[in-house]
């Protein structure tokens, strides 16, 4: 029984990742006690750490300055709350009313202790932030002398958005580039081990058997995901022409 083969290059690079780690963690299981084998194992594990380390150094260098900006918005979202609740005990009675629209608006979206997703905060804070440019809003900013948090607030989730977008895009050209090129060992490292093994289990099929049955387990997983997305990829198109069709 031989190793079925692995169209491993039909795979989007997340993929390709995820079958050579599963595949890797079952010859690992057995501890085979030879050399070759346990060389190739190496150079395999080394090509995984290597876009590991990668991934890893990327992902905390872009979200370092999301967090840096998330952080700055909490911060001037803090202050405000803080100016508001400071200024409803204010002795103008004209300005303690404003802050008190201010408070109860500011209530309104639940900017309060309990921290909110990146996503869901930002939708909290455009959404004050339509409330506050109302003219109503506006008139009661300047009763309080509060009006500079409005284009601060708006000036930091405009820095955060870029922060983001930045993040999104520079994970996308990395995947494209430098981690097309990091996988490029990893493919080569799982084609020569599934080579070995197979020629082992030709030499030995009593002591491979068991690890060739359970690697192509999980090979037949992955091309059987394969050909159900090469099926809907044709199908689909054929769908979208049947469903523009004209009768006549």
């Amino acid at each position: 029984m031989s190793v079925l083969n692995l169209p491993i290059y039909k795979m989007a690079h997340a993929e390709k990742i995820s079958v050579v780690q599963r595949l890797k963690n079952i010859i690992d299981k057995y501890e085979f006690d030879e050399t070759h084998l346990n060389e190739l194992m190496a150079d395999l594990a080394n090509s995984l750490n290597a876009i590991e380390n990668y991934l890893y150094s990327k992902s905390c260098t872009l979200r370092s300055q999301i967090k840096k900006m998330d952080k700055c918005r909490d911060m001037t979202l803090r202050d405000f709350g803080a100016c508001v609740r400071g200024a409803k005990n204010h002795f103008d009675p004209i300005k303690a009313q404003s802050a008190s629209y201010l408070y109860t608006m500011l209530s309104r979206h639940d900017l309060g202790a309990k921290r909110k997703g990146y996503d869901e905060q930002s939708t909290i804070i455009r959404s004050l932030l339509l409330e506050l440019q109302t003219e109503k809003a506006k008139q009661a900013l300047k009763e309080c002398e509060l009006f500079p948090f409005l284009e601060k607030i708006a000036a930091d989730q405009d820095e955060f958005d870029r922060a983001l977008l930045n993040y999104i895009e520079n994970t996308a050209n990395s995947e494209n580039q430098t981690l097309s090129s990091l996988i490029t060992p990893v493919l080569a490292g799982i084609k020569d081990l599934l080579w070995y093994i197979n020629s082992r289990e030709r030499l030995h099929p009593q002591t491979y058997r068991a690890v060739v049955a359970e690697l192509n387990t999980v090979i037949s997983e992955y091309r059987s995901k394969l050909q159900a997305r090469m099926n809907r990829q044709v199908t689909e198109p054929e769908k979208a022409r049947d469903s523009t069709a004209v009768e006549v």
